[in-house]
């Protein structure tokens, strides 16, 4: 694993599943701040700039605020960082079905994704990045892509959202605090 670090505080950090220097994760980032990489194997730091890495390099720059699917190559020496924000939208959010949607927070040690939020009666659906070109909806048991909406009734919930390895369908629990 890589540690994604604000200074000398762990944010977040990236995996490489294989071992082979290729690692991706989700981070959350604050656009106000900068980061470096660190093996705690090796203790050997990366930072960069423009998605070229370099060890030793320079802090870089938050992409942007909240999560972003972060991908670091150790032996090409580069990364990418894309904005991935999973988000609750519908007529029961607090803005209706207009953005911005309600944002999750990301669970990285069961990879899930969760809110507690108040919601009035009304349906919902997970979008990611405030767009409807991937959203989640139907059965909550099996979600699927473009799915129906999933219809609520008013309350405080704390809903935990898993994406399935294919990336277009999951399940989710929605539980009435």
């Amino acid at each position: 694993r890589l540690d994604v670090l604000d200074g000398t505080t762990v944010v977040g950090k990236v995996e490489s599943p294989l071992g082979n220097g290729q690692y991706s994760g989700y981070v959350k980032f604050d656009a106000t701040k900068t980061y470096t990489l660190k093996d705690p194997d090796t203790g050997v730091i990366y930072g960069g700039a423009g998605g070229v890495l370099a060890v030793n390099g320079a802090a870089i720059a938050g992409p942007g605020n909240g999560y972003y699917k972060t991908n670091v190559n150790t032996q090409a020496l580069s990364y990418d960082m894309s904005a991935y924000m999973i988000g609750l939208v519908g007529s029961a959010t607090p803005n209706g079905w207009n953005t911005p949607d309600q944002k999750m927070d990301y669970n990285p040690s069961n990879g899930t994704w969760y809110i507690t939020i108040d919601l009035i009666d009304g349906d919902i659906k997970f979008r990611l990045n405030d767009a409807w070109s991937w959203n989640l909806g139907g059965d909550i048991t099996a979600l699927t892509q473009g799915g129906d909406n999933i219809p609520v009734t008013a309350g405080n919930y704390t809903i935990t959202l898993t994406i399935n390895a294919d990336g277009k369908t999951g399940s989710a629990t929605v539980v009435k605090n």
